[in-house]
């Protein structure tokens, strides 16, 4: 939810549903893409390394945000024009 709320803080307001509709169809449009090369791959490094391999894929983002500079704080909102 913290990535929606940056979203509309950063944003016009006349873009909110835009933006909002784009990532969510770019966000269900990726999962069933992701279900069949977590199959795929579960089908060539086995069950227990493709999770792991999941694991880490969810964790290392994270690490990326706490490095990035200046993204701790919400920038002023954008202007409505």
């Amino acid at each position: 939810m913290a990535q929606f709320s940056y979203r509309l803080a950063v944003l016009p307001q006349h873009l909110h549903g835009r933006v909002n509709a784009t990532m969510r169809c770019l966000m269900w449009g990726a999962t069933p893409i992701g279900a069949v090369l977590g199959g795929a791959l579960i089908g060539v490094i086995g069950a227990r390394q493709t999770l792991w391999l999941c694991a880490a894929g969810f964790i290392l983002p994270q690490f990326l945000v706490l490095l990035t500079p200046g993204i701790r704080t919400l920038p002023e909102p954008a202007n409505a024009d």
